[in-house]
């Protein structure tokens, strides 16, 4: 359901990654069909208890202009979207989304853009 909506806010995704857990897989599957020349790929770095310094490695095998969605888990999304903005604590409720601009793939690098819970998303289909 909050598929339609990243879309709406998104109008372009280069990269879904998701952690292999069937869960995520299916969400990053429901994503894709709103973004037909995304790559998806399955990312070890997204499963629960990955550190979050794996993900800094993959993304600098990135372009800084590319628009990549991680789909994962809670709590770890979460601590992962903390740690690429500076620390601090996000809650990524099931089904919510935030969008980090991340110029530089370091750890506090990035910028909160927006966080959205999954009842404001709904909204926005």
């Amino acid at each position: 359901q909050a598929a339609p909506a990243i879309a709406r806010l998104l109008p372009a995704l280069d990269v879904i990654a998701s952690s292999s857990l069937v869960r995520a897989r299916q969400t990053a599957a429901c994503l894709a069909k709103h973004y037909k020349r995304a790559k998806t790929v399955e990312l070890s770095a997204l499963k629960p208890d990955a550190e979050p310094a794996a993900m800094l490695a993959l993304l600098k095998t990135h372009q800084s202009d590319e628009t990549i969605a991680l789909v994962g888990h809670d709590p770890h999304l979460g601590e992962l979207a903390a740690f690429l903005i500076g620390g601090g604590a996000l809650e990524l409720k099931k089904a919510g989304a935030c969008l980090i601009d991340l110029p530089t793939p370091t750890a506090g690098g990035g910028r909160l853009v927006w966080l959205l819970r999954p009842s404001q998303l709904r909204a926005l289909r």
